[in-house]
């Protein structure tokens, strides 16, 4: 068992500075509870790399890549890295933030906890945009492999998503689903007359999101009878070559998305599973605002479990149009209590204890 005042070292690849995107908003809210637990030093891993010009750290990472078995986006991280890392042995415990984190800490004695944000082998057809260079490295079996084997000698794993930690809790028996949290709920959003105001949420960077854009705005939407407007917030839609109707709305980047939650009625996230789109989810109900989604990211984040009564699926094209054609809006934005700190503190403490 971690006791009390145990030393926790959190070992990320990402800075905790505004503004945040989703895997930064489940990284800090972690820590933020962990603080709230124990004595926690924090160690960012792309400020210790052995080649501070990135050009020769890249070279450098791709050079290895091509003779060791670690994924490139491990090697990336932290398999470079000059060993200028804090003391490990004066800490009980090592939280690695994200998988590319572990390979800086997997060969010491000091226990260390696994932030799995996704199954990142799931996704590297997405991430890597170099076709020919995932060919060569076999990125996704490498990060297969190498992301199990990690789970398997980590003394715990914590996962964002309930069907991911079903795959991982095969692997090790000290698996949890941790909901992140938020700040406390925005403004209830106003009404604007009898418009359905539909809300996407995410950068145009991302090939799932831009995907989804592009069903949405060009296929989805044209379809409907009623009168809906589609609000977008995130960086790169106006560059993105999708065709908007006059009526949607591009917000762009927006530094605070209570703007963003005050101007739409539902969350519309038909995305593919991960843990950007379980943030989104999850940041919605938190703000009260129901969401439209598929079977697929609302299992992500309930499992089983029943879903609550402002969540609505749709997984087909002609779903999706039939549900948006019945949708009223909601007379009241219903809060929860799942995603506070408060909620947050109280299971990753209940987990440590299993230490």
């Amino acid at each position: 068992m971690i006791r009390r005042n145990a030393r926790i070292l959190f070992l990320t690849t990402i800075e905790f500075r505004p503004p945040f995107n989703g895997g930064t908003t489940y990284s800090f809210s972690l820590f933020q509870a962990l603080q709230k637990i124990s004595d926690v030093d924090v160690c960012l891993l792309k400020e210790e790399r052995k080649f501070r010009l990135e050009i020769l750290h890249k070279a450098a990472c791709l050079l290895r890549a091509f003779t060791s078995d670690i994924p490139l986006n491990v090697i990336y991280h932290s398999g470079m890295l000059a060993r200028t890392m804090p003391d490990i042995s004066s800490y009980d415990l090592i939280v690695s933030d994200h998988i590319e984190a572990y390979e800086a800490v997997r060969n010491f004695s000091v226990p260390c906890v696994i932030v799995a944000h996704n199954l990142e082998f799931k996704l590297a057809g997405d991430k890597l945009t170099s076709r020919a260079t995932a060919f060569l490295l076999q990125l996704q079996a490498r990060l297969e492999r190498y992301e199990f084997a990690a789970f398997e000698q980590a003394a715990g794993v914590i996962c964002i998503s309930y069907s991911e930690q079903e795959i991982v809790q095969r692997i090790n028996g000290r698996t949890v689903q941790l909901l992140p949290a938020f700040a406390p709920p925005a403004k209830r959003p106003q009404r604007e007359g009898n418009k359905l105001r539909l809300g996407f949420l995410g950068p145009a960077s991302w090939a799932p999101n831009r995907r989804t854009m592009a069903l949405l705005a060009e296929v989805i939407l044209p379809q409907l009878s009623r009168p809906v407007k589609l609000v977008v917030a995130g960086r790169g839609w106006e560059d993105s070559g999708i065709t908007f109707a006059p009526e949607m709305r591009l917000m762009g980047f927006v530094k605070n998305t209570d703007e963003f939650w005050h101007n739409i009625d539902v969350l519309i996230a038909p995305t593919q599973q991960g843990a950007g789109v379980n943030i989104k989810i999850c940041e919605a109900l938190h703000n009260g605002v129901p969401v439209l989604t598929n079977t697929l990211s609302a299992m992500a984040i309930f499992g089983e479990r029943p879903l609550p009564d402002n969540i609505m699926v749709a997984d087909t094209d002609t779903a999706l149009v039939e549900t948006l054609e019945r949708l009223s809006l909601p007379e009241t934005y219903v809060h929860t209590d799942l995603f506070t700190q408060v909620t947050l503190q109280d299971r990753l403490r209940k987990f440590l204890e299993r230490f």
